[in-house]
């Protein structure tokens, strides 16, 4: 892959900080992220004159702007945005529980900012004649949980996670059609189940109902994602790809 400018949202996360580590040996990498402890550790973890760290929500519209700018002026145009954000998964209710303003953090925080952060970036990509956008979807878009994965354990599949995931692969389809002749990708990986601390026994029932592995690492993932930023999937558009070692079959 020809070295590129690439922006990843969530950047620390379980897989943001993966794909910066991946990234990072060849390119140019923007990490966005609103965890000023994790921000910190990276910044003196890496310490490297190809990288920059921005404190910001994705929701924040003017803010993201004035990072574009920045980045602009310091390495040139932004040629891949990789949204990987992911919310607290300590914040998650049972359906039960859920009322109007955990509904509205929720969605404002993920979905409503995967949509200003696409609005950005695009503009942006518009101003370039180029541009190339990942976003993160899940297997929950598309199918509902495995209930019996989750039982007796203090896990919960919360039914508004699957909702703004499905949201995010529909946006990448309606932008990538939107954006017709204008030079710029689309596309959304749809993970499986990464392995993060899982009680063992979720994590058996999980791989029961897999081909191979059962629950992923970020890693597993990295490959996909550099195909998807470089030159060799140029007419790849508009796609929603499954990663989840047969999960969902």
């Amino acid at each position: 892959m020809n070295k590129k400018n690439i922006l990843i949202a969530g950047g620390c996360g379980l897989i943001g900080s993966t794909l910066v580590n991946n990234f990072i040996v060849k390119n140019n990498v923007v990490v966005i992220d609103n965890n000023k402890s994790k921000l910190s550790i990276l910044k003196k973890e890496k310490n490297t004159n190809n990288l920059l760290i921005f404190n910001s929500s994705i929701s924040n519209e003017s803010t993201l702007k004035k990072i574009l700018a920045k980045c602009q002026t310091k390495i040139g145009k932004i040629d891949v945005a990789i949204n990987c954000i992911l919310p607290p998964v300590n914040s998650r209710k049972k359906f039960e529980d859920i009322d109007l303003k955990y509904l509205n953090s929720e969605f404002n925080n993920h979905l409503s900012g995967s949509i200003i952060f696409s609005k950005v970036m695009i503009n942006h990509f518009i101003n370039n004649k180029v541009g190339n956008l990942i976003n993160f979807g899940s297997i929950f878009a598309s199918n509902a949980p495995k209930f019996n994965h989750y039982e007796d354990t203090k896990m919960i599949n919360p039914l508004e996670y699957g909702v703004i995931k499905s949201g995010i692969v529909y946006m990448t389809k309606y932008l990538a059609k939107y954006l017709k002749n204008k030079n710029i990708r689309v596309n959304c990986v749809s993970p499986g189940g990464i392995l993060d601390k899982q009680p063992s026994k979720f994590k058996q029932r999980y791989k029961k109902d897999s081909l191979n592995k059962g629950l992923l690492e970020p890693n597993d993932l990295v490959g996909v994602i550099k195909f998807l930023a470089s030159d060799r999937s140029l007419y790849l558009n508009g796609q929603n790809i499954i990663i989840d070692d047969g999960w969902s079959l």
